[in-house]
């Protein structure tokens, strides 16, 4: 795996969690109900893991 899948991994992810917050009004609880349930995203990646993080 290189920098470029992780990124992918990473835009994904925040693409799907960004969708999730909408519905929700609010993007902190978005992040603690997808932490609970994984099943809500195609790929999860911890908050320190995101890309911007790095």
């Amino acid at each position: 795996m290189n920098v470029t899948d992780i990124k992918r991994f990473s835009d994904v992810f925040e693409d799907e969690l960004d969708k999730i917050a909408e519905e929700y009004k609010d993007r902190e609880f978005a992040e603690e109900v997808v932490s609970e349930d994984l099943s809500m995203v195609r790929i999860y990646l911890p908050s320190e893991a995101v890309m911007e993080s790095l």
